[in-house]
């Protein structure tokens, strides 16, 4: 008697069940990258105009029994990802190379902005699209090259006004001589070769690439994408007017563009307007985001952000955020707080990355807005300067730093283990001790106060 063996399966059907498997993984993949494209989006529109976190969202499906809410906590992803180093992006080294770099595109751009303006010889220059266009390119590459070198001088990790400037500048610019090389190539160009003109539309592109994603990384932000329409709008704003002001241009038309003529066929002119702004305007920045992202963006060296390990009142659920940046020799500690009814102990890193206990003691329950760059301690061989200083503005109720020097003749032991900073707030404002103690001299506490940092 012969038992009947088990049936092997065919390789026809080893095949198709490998198949089978490879293409519910790929579906998974796939799935899970849509899920992390749009969190990707929502971040970018839920978060600040000028975000400097770069949002980690794992590609791996969560399995857990956890709400949706509670496994996609925007704050939760927020605290623990990287953050932009703004120096690094808006200033990158060598200086060498990148500074004489940005000097020669603007001398260009000028040049091609001079050269233009004496050939028209006419008032109405700035009525033309690709005009507005180019005197953008021009403040941005001007801009660029001032941040590069502010930064290189300064060495300040955060995004003032001449940095939020550049950003601007650089969103509107990129998609905007993108529109007009398309708008120029498909309604416009009759096949003669005018310099001036292949410059103006279209020239631009590859050098706003590589200074602004190569040189420099500049991310772009989706929330952004509303400057670039506003861009647009006005221009489109501003042609209606035009049109109907009764005024002639210099070549004798009573419209700039024969394509945008909003009396002769208002038709064809609102129907443009309409496809630039709700189809190619959103498609052209979403292919210039998707471009920002090509490179790896340029990252603050250490970004550690810890709980509070030890409190003794329940009052004590802050987070405290602490960013610590070493690069080229410059440490700078970023500092968040946010004041509770308690003394509590927080973990913060050295530039040795040993962590060393401090304590935050607070007295009353109101927030500090912001105390980011504070202190700032910059090494210049065997010196240190920190800069301590703050300055309030009444008419506009902000506050800026001043620099305060202070130098320590040997850094053996600042900072390190057994330093001792003193944070003590009260209703007054913020006084800040510290007291640091170098391998020859003990130095006394320096008390400074900066009572416009407490929020209202």
């Amino acid at each position: 008697m012969h038992l009947a063996q088990p049936r092997k399966p065919s390789r026809n059907a080893t095949q198709f069940q490998l198949v089978h498997l490879s293409s519910k993984k790929s579906q998974t993949i796939l799935t899970m990258n849509i899920k992390n494209a749009s969190k990707t989006l929502y971040h970018e529109f839920s978060s600040p105009l000028f975000d400097t976190i770069e949002p980690v969202f794992t590609s791996k499906p969560d399995t857990s029994r956890k709400t949706y809410r509670h496994r996609f906590s925007l704050e939760e992803i927020r605290a623990s990802s990287p953050i932009l180093s703004i120096e690094a992006t808006f200033s990158p080294r060598p200086l060498w190379a990148t500074l004489p770099f940005k000097f020669l595109l603007i001398g260009g751009a000028i040049a091609i902005l001079v050269l233009d303006v004496l050939r028209e010889a006419s008032v109405w220059w700035m009525a033309y699209l690709e005009n507005w266009g180019w005197s953008l390119v021009v403040a941005y590459f001007i801009c660029s090259f001032g941040v590069a070198v502010r930064l290189a001088r300064w060495h300040k990790d955060d995004a003032g006004l001449l940095v939020n400037t550049a950003w601007v500048l650089f969103a509107i610019s990129l998609p905007s001589q993108v529109i007009i090389a398309l708008m120029y190539f498909a309604l416009q160009f009759d096949g003669s070769v005018e310099y001036l003109s292949i410059i103006k539309h279209g020239a631009a592109i590859p050098l706003l690439l590589i200074d602004g994603f190569v040189v420099n990384r500049i991310p772009l932000r989706m929330k952004q994408f509303g400057l670039f329409q506003l861009f647009v709008t006005g221009y489109l704003a501003w042609s209606i007017a035009s049109a109907y002001s009764g005024l002639t241009m210099p070549s004798g038309q009573e419209t700039m563009y024969e394509w945008l003529d909003w009396k002769a066929d208002i038709h064809s002119a609102i129907l443009l307007s309409l496809f630039v702004l709700v189809i190619v305007n959103p498609a052209v920045f979403v292919g210039c985001r998707a471009a920002s992202r090509l490179l790896p963006r340029r990252l603050q060296n250490k970004s550690d952000k810890r709980d509070i390990i030890e409190s003794s009142t329940a009052d004590a659920q802050d987070e405290v955020d602490i960013t610590h940046d070493i690069e080229e020799g410059d440490v700078s500690y970023d500092e968040k707080v946010h004041v509770i009814l308690s003394d509590v102990t927080v973990n913060m890193p050295n530039e040795e990355e040993v962590s060393t206990p401090k304590t935050v003691a607070t007295k009353h329950d109101e927030e500090i807005e912001d105390l980011a760059s504070f202190p700032e301690i910059i090494y210049d061989d065997s010196d240190a300067n920190m800069s301590l200083g703050s300055s309030f503005n009444e008419d506009t109720q902000t506050s800026s730093r001043g620099d305060i020097k202070k130098p320590y003749e040997d850094l053996e032991s600042f900072p390190g283990d057994g330093n001792n900073t003193d944070y003590s707030f009260d209703k007054e404002g913020v006084d800040i001790s510290f007291e640091r103690e170098v391998s020859h001299a003990s130095m006394d506490p320096d008390m400074v106060s900066f009572p416009d940092l407490l929020a209202p």
